[in-house]
């Protein structure tokens, strides 16, 4: 993983992440807080483990801003090399006339998924490239927080009183130099330099199955989450076995993930399941697709095809 301030020019390839957790709020891991967290060497000692998603991503949000997004004449909108270049989360926070915006627009969403969206190796998505599955903030989450471009906010849970990096690329110059959103001191979004010198936020995914022994989310009564980790949704094919997956995958999504390469299944959009027979699966007596969403609890059964 990248840290920013070991930068001294512009690279092509920035890695800017995001996560989020439902429910919104602040969390408390049992034994650790979540915000003491440090990168992959620092995660690999916590110990969370299965309280911690192997599916989920990052998104790195290199898109470039579009013609109409930005307030530069020298905008070259190439995203490359020495090439003066705003990006994507730049027109989510500033006007076209470079001013913060009173109206400011963060997103959770990953219009570049393929490319992208950081995911640990495991992942049935993204570009699998995190050997663990841990990232650093966006200034879109800074916002969704209660964070906002240009004012200081000092009441809101991310505030720390010191200035750290997110991950969200501002934009690069003709010098070569490459800005980032950061927060500063008074959390205050803004930008900065690479070259400068400050602190970073790690999050994380949890795992869609884990569960809330205590807490409220706010910051002086977090959401604890408990030592047990309730099982995993799963689904049955007769004559074939029992087997788990993440919530709302695909069969598609699901036999090119950890839970399903090595089943001797084949899915693709567009075309039946089938098993490692080629009986193709079915349930209620139609042919199971490749984009459609596996069912927890279902017991599906295999068809001639």
């Amino acid at each position: 993983m990248k840290i920013y301030n070991t930068l001294t020019k512009h690279v092509d390839e920035f890695m800017i992440v995001y996560s989020f957790v439902k429910p919104i709020g602040v969390y408390r891991i049992k034994d650790g807080e979540l915000d003491t967290l440090y990168l992959e060497e620092k995660y690999r000692n916590k110990g969370y483990g299965s309280k911690v998603s192997t599916e989920e991503g990052f998104c790195n949000d290199r898109r470039v801003a579009g013609s109409s997004e930005t307030f530069w004449n020298s905008d070259t909108k190439r995203g490359y090399g020495t090439n003066t270049t705003a990006y994507a989360p730049f027109s989510r926070f500033l006007t076209t006339g470079g001013s913060w915006a009173s109206t400011q627009n963060p997103t959770f969403k990953c219009s570049q998924i393929s490319s992208d969206m950081f995911t640990p190796t495991a992942s049935s998505k993204g570009n699998k490239k995190l050997s663990s599955p841990v990232g650093l903030i966006t200034a879109d989450e800074v916002v969704f927080a209660g964070g906002k471009g240009g004012t200081n906010n000092t009441s809101y849970y991310l505030y720390t009183g010191q200035n750290y990096w997110t991950m969200s690329p501002y934009s690069a110059d003709s010098d070569s130099w490459a800005s980032v959103f950061s927060v500063n001191s008074s959390d205050r979004l803004g930008d900065g330099d690479v070259r400068l010198l400050r602190g970073v936020r790690p999050v994380i995914n949890l795992a869609n199955n884990v569960t809330i022994s205590s807490g409220n989310g706010s910051v002086s009564n977090p959401y604890v989450i408990s030592s047990d980790v309730v099982s995993k949704p799963g689904f049955t094919v007769e004559n074939y076995g029992t087997f788990e997956f993440e919530g709302g995958m695909t069969w598609t999504e699901w036999v090119s993930s950890s839970y399903g390469k090595n089943s001797g299944f084949d899915a693709s959009d567009g075309s039946v399941v089938f098993t490692l027979d080629y009986l193709a699966v079915g349930y209620n007596g139609k042919y199971v697709m490749g984009e459609d969403t596996i069912v927890n609890g279902r017991t599906y059964i295999s068809l001639s095809w």
